[in-house]
């Protein structure tokens, strides 16, 4: 906070609280900058698309870099399915909620 909207807040008796909660609420305005949005959305539909066509294999998790999680799933051809079908669900659950 500069020393302009200091001196306004203390000359209209405004408490330090106040003070931190305008400026918290000006730092909640900013936006994410596009680019890392469009990046992270093409990178969930990936892990995505693998998830559902071989994910039973285990390699929607060496994409992630989780390549023990991915041996282990691959050894146990997705737990049987039950796994490879929450990894799905949570791959398009992540990728619906940041479009």
């Amino acid at each position: 906070m500069g020393k302009k909207e200091r001196l306004v807040a203390e000359e209209s008796g405004l408490s330090l609280h106040h003070e931190l909660f305008i400026e918290n609420d000006a730092s909640e305005i900013k936006e994410e900058p596009k680019m890392e949005t469009n990046k992270e959305w093409s990178r969930q539909l990936t892990i995505f698309i693998i998830s559902v066509t071989v994910g039973y294999l285990g390699f929607d998790r060496f994409y992630r870099g989780q390549v023990g999680l991915g041996i282990l799933k691959m050894i146990t051809m997705g737990a049987g399915g039950v796994w490879y079908l929450v990894d799905a669900a949570i791959a398009a659950y992540r990728l619906g909620k940041i479009s």
